[in-house]
């Protein structure tokens, strides 16, 4: 009776039903994009059981028809992608980039877990121009022209990448926030946190944290120890963005990572940077352990320091009295779910972003000798050795040396390599980005690492670490550093402003800018001002940019230095 009930199609026809049935989830999926669970098992798993029961009358067995049929389904599915993705009437067809990028995410996967995916975006873009195809529905422009289109103030909403970095049972942090109106509702709880009066009463603990540093870097200069400079900039920013977060209890400079926090937030990002390649399949992936332990780890860790930190009330306005809006500003107090994820974002971003950037201009400077003693000379007549701390922040921020050494370790190592990705709402018509039409649901990316490497916005040498660009307006005719070896004549510098983007630009840019760039050049002066500082001899130095590693933010890796007491 069952058995009845099914159409009774020719073997030909069956097989004909069953790619039918595929390219009708193709177009499902290409108008849709489906990526909650119900509709991916309805396409995915249910919808072959048609055509099995259709093929069921020419199999004597019952496992034979859902071999053929669910073999041919994929296979039909697969192909019927493959081929859209790579003809002529998908809407990116005109852009160039490279076949596998074209075909599959998964590339980009395979690409990211290489840790170089900001060198292979530079690659691409000089093989083929300033607007890539990265992969099926993205485009990367190495363009400054199009930084304000796609990133300014009437710029574009976050892109899907975002879905791939949050769990799915937690609220996004402020960064994750993909909604423009709710976005701006959580950025003014920010913004209060980072103003001018705001960082200007943290500068007191970041000089007390400032001076913890030295006092354990010069127990190792008396012993006489090799200092990783990397890891003690890490504990530092660690520590301190504790204070501002929860109100302190991080230890690392005096305990060192006795409870793997580093190491489980460093893991928790390289894992979110595959994921978020492939955000439907991020509910999913979330469920197994080897992705989430760390993630789950530093998040509970979170909420037991949130919870402490609200039951103890504020005794300072650090960064965290205005997360949680203690002053009830806010006509509707932020939930606790998005505090903890606001506070874990704090931590992050605040930490491993600034001393990643703080570790690379030191590898520049110690491979740079005579850049190293202009930058003491400077730091030593403004704040002479043995007559207080360099911790006047408005007179910091009047240094030329000191800055320009800033910006080109911002310049050449920014933080997040590759910019945050954005997207051409679906169903909007799409948008002009220059001369290049950009259609609806399209994601899209400016990436800082290769256009921070551009002659066309820096040069001379682009791809070298040279302070002096940023101390002479564009145009001046300067030597090219080089060729230092070389007679020639002299050529005009370029230092293009606005494809200047380490903090990124636009209503979501790096909140915490202002806040980063007092503690790097409190840090920087102070360290110059107290210790001699070479590389030790064994270390190869290009060691140090072959292991970086593009993680969403850059992950560094050893840099082994020989400290002095300047005062002995």
């Amino acid at each position: 009776m069952a058995s009845s009930l099914v159409p009774v199609l020719t073997f030909r026809d069956a097989l004909l039903f069953t790619v039918t049935s595929a390219l009708f989830s193709h177009l499902v999926f290409n108008k849709f994009e489906p990526n909650k669970p119900r509709p991916l098992v309805v396409l995915l798993g249910l919808l072959p059981l048609i055509p099995t029961a259709t093929l069921s009358t020419h199999y004597a067995s019952l496992w034979q028809p859902f071999v053929v049929a669910y073999t041919t389904y994929y296979t039909a599915l697969l192909l019927s992608v493959g081929i859209y993705r790579v003809s002529p009437f998908h809407p990116l067809s005109r852009y160039p980039g490279p076949l596998p990028a074209k075909l599959s995410k998964f590339w980009s996967v395979w690409i990211a877990s290489t840790g170089k995916q900001h060198e292979y975006f530079k690659r691409l873009h000089e093989k083929f121009g300033p607007c890539v195809r990265i992969s099926p529905n993205e485009l990367s422009f190495l363009d400054a022209g199009a930084i304000a289109p796609i990133m300014g103030n009437d710029g574009l909403p976050k892109g899907p990448m975002w879905d791939g970095r949050r769990h799915p049972d937690w609220n996004p942090s402020l960064i994750g926030t993909r909604d423009i109106q709710d976005h701006k509702r959580r950025r003014n709880r920010w913004n209060r946190a980072f103003t001018s009066a705001s960082v200007k009463e943290y500068e007191p603990t970041i000089s007390r944290r400032a001076l913890q540093l030295v006092e354990q870097l010069e127990k190792r200069a008396k012993n006489k120890e090799t200092v990783d400079i990397a890891k003690w900039l890490s504990f530092f920013t660690f520590d301190f963005m504790g204070d501002m977060a929860f109100g302190g209890g991080f230890e690392l400079m005096q305990e060192d990572d006795k409870d793997g926090l580093w190491k489980v937030m460093e893991e928790g990002i390289g894992n979110a940077s595959l994921i978020h390649h492939i955000p439907w399949a991020c509910r999913y992936l979330m469920q197994m352990n080897i992705f989430t332990k760390d993630t789950i780890a530093l998040r509970s860790f979170g909420l037991r320091r949130v919870t402490a930190r609200k039951e103890q009330g504020s005794h300072v306005k650090d960064m965290f009295h205005h997360i949680i809006d203690e002053d009830g500003l806010e006509p509707i107090p932020p939930p606790f779910s998005e505090i903890v994820s606001d506070a874990i974002l704090a931590i992050v971003a605040g930490s491993d972003t600034t001393a990643t950037v703080m570790s690379n201009l030191f590898y520049g400077v110690l491979t740079n000798p005579s850049h190293y003693a202009r930058l003491r000379k400077e730091v030593d007549t403004i704040f002479p050795p043995g007559e207080g701390n360099p911790f006047d922040a408005a007179k910091l921020a009047e240094i030329p040396i000191l800055n320009a050494t800033i910006n080109e370790a911002l310049r050449l190592s920014p933080a997040v390599v590759n910019g945050t990705q954005r997207a051409t709402p679906r169903g909007s018509g799409g948008k002009m980005i220059g001369e290049h039409y950009v259609p609806g649901g399209t994601a899209l990316i400016v990436p800082t690492y290769s256009l921070h490497r551009d002659k066309r916005y820096f040069s001379p040498a682009p791809d070298m670490f040279w302070p002096d660009r940023w101390l002479f307006p564009s145009g001046t005719l300067v030597e090219d550093p080089s060729k230092a070896n070389v007679k020639h004549e002299k050529v005009p510098l370029v230092t293009d402003h606005s494809a200047f983007i380490p903090f990124s630009v636009g209503p979501a840019n790096c909140v915490g800018k202002n806040l980063a760039q007092v503690e790097m050049r409190m840090i920087v002066s102070l360290l110059v001002q107290r210790f001699e500082m070479r590389l030790i001899d064994e270390y190869d130095p290009k060691d140090w940019e072959r292991k970086l590693e593009d993680r969403f933010v850059l992950k560094k890796s050893i840099l082994p230095i020989v400290i002095k007491d300047r005062s002995i």
